[in-house]
């Protein structure tokens, strides 16, 4: 078993030993997402997962104590696949505009198949939600972090840290003027998020080294 499917499988009750049974933890994950997506963690208990899933509370029980270790698996999966689509950052000759234009498509998109992650990234800290959410967070971190090791080698690692994290804040604060009342349209969004990300990395090189 390889390191990712150990993460995916950490909050089971048990390994799943047969292909019947990698296919029923599959289907509650898949019932369990669409769930989470469209009523909010809070509103959906193991119960009602299971009645949708239509398999005993008994068969879910087997795999998952709760609803907490269902969404545990479920983040560890959808951190696995998020770090495939984001982009490589190790090609300096590609300008950074173009490489932070990519990955908040690709977080977009990632979003748009995966709704239920926008539960999770939007999720009120004071919920039950906040270990999921920190989680993705500092995956996507991590990814700016790397990316500005690579341009800005100069920077140093308390620099990044403080970088990455204001440019988090920003692309997440400017992501809501795709919703109610601003409903700007996404590729204008994402122009304006990447002028204004840009500028604020130019400024913050620029008194830090």
């Amino acid at each position: 078993m390889g390191k990712s499917e150990k993460m995916h499988t950490q909050s089971l009750r048990h390994q799943p030993q047969q292909a019947r049974s990698h296919a029923t933890i599959q289907h509650i994950l898949d019932v369990a997402a669409k769930l989470y997506a469209e009523k909010g963690f809070d509103n959906v208990s193991t119960n009602y997962i299971a009645k949708q899933a239509k398999i005993s509370v008994g068969s879910l029980y087997r795999f998952f104590p709760n609803k907490e270790a269902i969404l545990s698996t479920l983040v560890d999966h959808y951190i696995d696949t998020l770090k495939t689509v984001l982009p490589t950052s190790d090609n300096v000759d590609i300008p950074m505009a173009d490489v932070a234009r990519l990955m908040i498509k690709s977080v977009l998109g990632f979003r748009q198949k995966h709704p239920a992650m926008s539960q999770i990234m939007g999720a009120p800290y004071e919920n039950h939600m906040p270990q999921a959410a920190m989680q993705m967070h500092l995956t996507l971190k991590a990814w700016i972090e790397e990316t500005l090791s690579n341009y800005y080698p100069e920077l140093g690692e308390q620099d990044r840290y403080l970088c990455a994290a204001a440019s988090m804040g920003m692309v997440r604060g400017m992501l809501g003027m795709m919703q109610p009342p601003d409903k700007i349209a996404p590729d204008q969004t994402i122009d304006e998020i990447v002028t204004a990300l840009m500028a604020y990395v130019d400024a913050f090189v620029s008194r830090s080294t």
